[in-house]
């Protein structure tokens, strides 16, 4: 519920200044009052968040917030000032021109206790000093040197705090003395320590809301810190994953176009000779090009925002070898494999690059080394799995012309996934003639 003030004392003012102040909309939207309130309003309806709203503008603009208390006490301690009224056989000096320039001097410096905190305390020290020599009327109870000593322990690190609250014991102690050991001041020395816990409960408070500054100010850059390094984070996430698609795309698109483009080029050989043979070579191209429709929508499921969506079937892996190699011997190219050793079961990360290795070195069998026989070999040792296929192509010719693009980033992509798992692959033509393709998996990664 927002709080009505509504107080017979405050017309005048509101009269004054706060009506006419109103009735500008830049000025009524630094204090938070709704645009669709009356200018000339006599009602004003200050909840919480206006009050809020003010407290956040007048951090935001510190030296007008500092004007306005300096510019309250002149006023406050000039008028007291000359209503003091001396005391019987009192020594006070009553008010004059003098009085008024040292109140000046010792509040005006605070306008600037932002932006030059030790500089505004000196000032405010030597104006206040001759303020109290002289005897004028304590009606300002030293509070200019009291925000003074706050805005240094606020504002300055500690050590050069301490070194200007030193200062001010230093020199307001001795004048206070005066005071305790002549007869007429008779000030008590209870008066010099209250003053003294004073001026130093001001500078425990500055300390503490420098502190509190501090503390809130670290938590900040922590959180803004965390938030950058989770975004970071997030960011690498899906660069891995953006080139773990690519990759499974190149392998999926470049073997499955391989044997698909010489599948029909055999069928369009032999379309007048054999139409049953070309019969059968288009539906092998249809059967191929079904699973490659059936894998791009598997890896482009995962891009989907819904993941319950997604196609859940399994990743291939080194148990599909044989269909891999019946899919190229039905292409033209013939191929032998030769498994030694005890299959085991892999992890699946492993099991699916060893497979794509294999799919990939016979990808480029099929486009670059013309008609060939490839062999493919996979060793299940004791603590890794070798892979081995080779071919007696075109393949020192086709490297001594330099590979295509896909071959080189088939390359990439092999090298990549099994240097992912601590293993080692080598690529390249055969002294023989030939290419050949050999790679080393340990079952346990080791780390790099």
């Amino acid at each position: 519920m927002p709080v009505i003030i509504r107080r017979k004392w405050l017309q005048p003012a509101w009269r004054l200044v706060a009506r006419p102040a109103l009735s500008y909309p830049r000025m009524r939207g630094n204090i938070g009052l709704p645009d669709d309130a009356p200018a000339g309003s006599s009602r004003y309806f200050l909840s919480v968040s206006d009050v809020r709203a003010s407290l956040r503008w007048f951090r935001s603009h510190p030296q007008v917030a500092d004007s306005i208390l300096v510019g309250v006490l002149l006023v406050c301690s000039i008028a007291a000032l000359f209503a003091a009224e001396a005391a019987p056989g009192s020594t006070e000096r009553p008010g004059d021109f003098w009085g008024v320039v040292l109140i000046v001097g010792m509040l005006a410096p605070l306008t600037q206790r932002h932006r030059y905190p030790r500089l505004a305390l000196v000032a405010v020290l030597l104006a206040t000093m001759p303020y109290w020599i002289l005897d004028y009327p304590d009606v300002v109870g030293g509070v200019g040197l009291l925000v003074a000593v706050y805005s240094v322990a606020s504002y300055c690190d500690r050590r050069p705090a301490l070194e200007m609250l030193a200062l001010v014991l230093v020199v307001t102690i001795p004048v206070m003395l005066v005071g305790v050991f002549v007869e007429e001041e008779n000030l008590p020395i209870a008066a010099v320590v209250a003053q003294v816990m004073i001026f130093v409960g001001a500078w425990v408070l500055g300390d503490s809301t420098r502190n509190r500054r501090l503390l809130t100010e670290a938590y900040r850059l922590r959180a803004e810190a965390a938030e950058k390094a989770q975004e970071e984070q997030a960011r690498r996430a899906a660069l891995d994953e953006r080139s773990r698609i690519a990759r499974e795309m190149h392998d999926v698109v470049a073997h499955n176009m391989s044997v698909m483009v010489v599948q029909a080029g055999g069928a369009r050989r032999m379309l007048h000779q054999d139409p049953a043979q070309t019969e059968a070579a288009l539906e092998a191209i249809e059967q191929t090009g079904r699973q490659a429709l059936g894998e791009m929508r598997r890896l482009l499921g995962v891009l989907r925002e819904d993941d319950t969506t997604a196609d859940l079937s399994p990743q291939p892996g080194l148990a599909g070898v044989e269909e891999l190699v019946s899919t190229c011997n039905d292409a033209g190219l013939a191929v032998d494999l030769a498994i030694e050793g005890e299959p085991r079961d892999l992890p699946a990360g492993i099991d699916l690059s060893a497979y794509r290795v294999v799919q990939e070195a016979l990808t480029n069998t099929l486009k670059h080394a013309g008609p060939a026989l490839a062999h493919v070999r996979l060793d299940y040792g004791e603590t890794e799995l070798r892979i081995e296929v080779v071919d007696d192509g075109r393949g020192a010719a086709a490297a001594r012309g330099g590979p295509s693009i896909g071959a080189r980033q088939g390359l990439v992509g092999m090298r990549e996934r099994v240097e992912l798992y601590g293993g080692r692959l080598e690529a390249g033509p055969r002294p023989g003639g030939g290419f050949g393709v050999r790679a080393t998996i340990p079952y346990e990664r080791v780390p790099v």
